[in-house]
């Protein structure tokens, strides 16, 4: 039996109807990507033995019409529709047992895989517990970027676009958001994860009323594994792009790493007080000295810079030294 699911064009739908025959190079081109390729007719005559095309023209089993056979796009959207219960979140099994309500589960009969009904759940950050929705807003599709930043600063969060955001659902979690991942014992972080299991979300699902199209925005939370009111709370977010390019001028005139990072550290507040609010809000305005160096040594290495422009800006620096301007270059 063939293991995985298929996914089935236009042409082999025709084909199970018995509208038309598919020859070998448009059934290869049907199962390509697939883990299990058909690579002749017999073999598709032998799996097609036990297909059929159910009502609404779902694939589904010859011996269990009632379940539709899914195809993989449409995974993510059975999952969204099955694991939210209007403002819940429901557990592993419920969620498995609303989607073989409808739809097939097994592998053997190229169903959807509770492997991945696991999988989404696990990132999906509830663990198993109902979420509560701590608010909800209808606006048109177009004020959506404008709500998502209101949501941000109002709750103190960096969203990020969830990777199992579907068509017609858009999923933003928070950048604390999952699992941080096991590496092997002889690979040593000097820093912490920032992730820590947060499950804070925003669920944007967008809809059609009267030819406009409109998007129902839910918050679930709150907040798990941190405080985002935490002083230390900064150190997990990202440098904002206007204080990398002022450090790295920095360091070019000072030519000091930790003079440079103390420096960004005293201009913290006048860069912070220059950034739109929702910049403050998902953004750090300072500068650790690694961070520094990293970037000095990207600059350096990168290819956005030509050999006569690192020549020419040495031959500056080499000036401001013989000036009494610098103290100390670092190459």
């Amino acid at each position: 039996m063939l293991y995985g699911r298929i996914l089935l064009d236009a042409t082999l739908e025709t084909d199970l109807a018995g509208t038309s025959k598919p020859d070998l190079l448009q059934l290869k081109e049907a199962s390509s990507g697939l883990e299990v390729k058909i690579r002749d007719l017999r073999q598709w005559n032998c799996i097609k033995r036990h297909l059929m095309i159910g009502e609404g023209g779902y694939l589904c089993q010859s011996s269990s019409p009632a379940l539709r056979i899914p195809c993989i796009e449409e995974w993510t959207d059975i999952f969204i529709n099955n694991h939210i219960d209007g403002i819940l979140h429901r557990s592993l099994q419920d969620t498995i047992s609303s989607i073989q309500a409808l739809w097939c589960t097994s592998v053997r009969e190229y169903g959807l895989p509770k492997v991945f009904i696991e999988s989404v759940v696990k990132d999906c950050g509830c663990q198993n517990d109902a979420r509560q929705a701590i608010s909800q807003l209808v606006t048109p599709s177009e004020d959506v970027p404008h709500a998502l930043n209101v949501i941000q600063i109002q709750f103190r969060t960096r969203l990020m676009k969830w990777k199992w955001a579907s068509p017609n659902v858009d999923v933003f979690v928070c950048h604390r958001f999952g699992q941080p991942r096991r590496r092997g014992s002889r690979i040593r972080r000097t820093r912490q994860s920032k992730k820590c299991g947060c499950n804070f979300s925003v669920f944007v699902r967008k809809r059609m009323h009267r030819g406009k199209s409109w998007a129902e925005i839910t918050v679930y939370g709150p907040h798990r594994g941190h405080n985002p009111l935490d002083n230390f709370e900064v150190l997990h977010l990202p440098v904002h792009p206007t204080i990398i390019d002022c450090c790295m001028d920095d360091l070019f005139d000072v030519g000091c790493v930790l003079h440079v990072a103390k420096m960004s550290i005293r201009k913290e507040m006048m860069h912070k007080h220059k950034a739109s609010p929702t910049d403050q809000v998902t953004h750090r305005f300072f500068m650790l000295p690694k961070e520094i160096q990293n970037h000095a040594t990207k600059l350096k290495v990168g290819t956005t810079m030509s050999d006569s422009d690192w020549v020419a800006m040495m031959h500056d620096a080499q000036a401001l030294v013989r000036n009494g301007k610098v103290l100390h270059l670092q190459s």
